[in-house]
């Protein structure tokens, strides 16, 4: 019944080249392969349930949040003398340099001047140092040449702001799951400020000018918690973008990860957030701002800020129970079956000393007898004939 062709002179088996191959089922009663098997099946078991059901909880659905800010910055309180502040050059600090860095004359500041722009929803700008240049306008501006020059009687003056990193920062925000049906307020919530090696920071608490994860209120945390986060011990270090000034005078830019999570635990209902501070390395920043004296426009002050600026993103990933995706972990894992299983077909076919054995009876090539073939057939190719009936 075999198909043959002859190219050349020589004949073509089809049914060898074109042979359908199912499973046959042997059973090997050799305890070493038994227990090999049984070890691979047990490990993947584990696997599944310990591993990825148990530690990485793969059974849940998870989400992205998305939400809202509300930033509220407020000066510290009481203010300080300027004459404790090592930074400032005053009458009774005539110190020039601290901590190897130039001092400037102190001003006091309220969050109104401090920060600009006021209206910023999810960040803020926080100055610590101000140039102030007054500029006039002596021409036309109808005129293309016509443009602002400094008063040659009045030189620029640079200050530093007192107090700066003792300014507080109220952070109202809030979280959506929509897929998940998961919504959330700071206030309901239990969070963390995390330091750079990931830790919780402590003794947070004995500063009555924080109250982070408090429940029943609004986040409030002074600027020098963000900056200690974020691993500046102060702004009189040297600056990100330039260690021959100081952060102080020079800026920098903080980014400030809410990140939210409800899998810390197998009470999916519990949800907390923490707080991750990093300084964005190499970098500085400066706002211009003009001031007009009213609707003279000839006359104005040109203040060129230095300082904080700190960005707010809300990430992390919540979780809730989902049947498909178990059923998709359990499918993954238990293909994790058909690879211990070739692992021991590979032992025993290609390293123990039966092997030739083993693959006769693993693999039966069954040759069909044509009708009028009358011959014994090798069956298993072991040389074992067998008639036809």
């Amino acid at each position: 019944m075999g198909a043959k062709l002859s190219r050349g002179g020589k004949k073509i088996e089809w049914d060898n080249i074109l042979a359908y191959n199912t499973v046959k089922i042997v059973a090997i009663k050799d305890w070493r392969l038994a227990v090999l098997h049984w070890a691979f099946m047990l490990l993947v078991l584990v696997y599944i349930v310990v591993f990825t059901l148990a530690i990485q909880m793969r059974y849940l659905k998870l989400e992205t949040p998305t939400g809202s800010i509300r930033l509220s910055v407020m000066e510290g309180y009481p203010r300080q003398p300027i004459s404790t502040m090592p930074y400032c050059l005053s009458g009774n600090n005539n110190n020039t340099k601290y901590n190897g860095y130039k001092t400037e004359p102190c001003l006091y500041w309220d969050q109104f001047m401090t920060i600009y722009p006021q209206s910023e929803d999810d960040q803020f700008f926080a100055t610590t140092r101000v140039t102030r240049t007054a500029q006039w306008l002596n021409c036309s501006q109808s005129s293309m040449g016509c443009d602002y020059s400094e008063y040659y009687d009045q030189p620029p003056t640079v200050n530093y702001l007192a107090g700066v990193e003792r300014f507080t920062v109220l952070i109202d925000h809030s979280m959506y799951a929509p897929i998940l049906g998961i919504q959330r307020n700071a206030e309901e919530l239990q969070g963390f400020m995390m330091d750079q090696n990931g830790n919780i920071m402590s003794g947070l608490s004995a500063d009555p000018n924080n109250t982070i994860g408090v429940t029943g209120r609004p986040d409030i945390v002074p600027i020098r918690t963000l900056l200690s986060a974020a691993g500046f011990p102060d702004l009189d270090g040297p600056a990100p973008s330039n260690s021959s000034l100081s952060t102080r005078y020079d800026g920098a830019i903080l980014m400030v990860f809410i990140s939210y999570t409800n899998t810390y635990s197998y009470n999916l209902n519990n949800i907390r957030y923490y707080y991750q501070v990093k300084l964005v390395e190499a970098t500085k920043y400066k706002a211009q701002q003009a001031i007009y004296d009213g609707l003279n426009l000839d006359k104005r002050v040109i203040y060129d800020r230095h300082g904080i600026r700190v960005y707010f993103l809300q990430t992390g990933q919540l979780g809730a129970f989902d049947l498909p995706t178990l059923l998709i972990t359990f499918a993954s894992g238990l293909g994790l079956l058909t690879i211990s299983t070739f692992i021991v077909d590979v032992v025993f076919l290609r390293i123990l000393p039966h092997r030739k054995f083993y693959d006769a009876r693993k693999y039966e090539r069954a040759a069909v007898p044509d009708d009028d073939d009358e011959e014994t057939h090798d069956i298993n190719g072991d040389g074992i004939k067998s008639e036809k009936q």
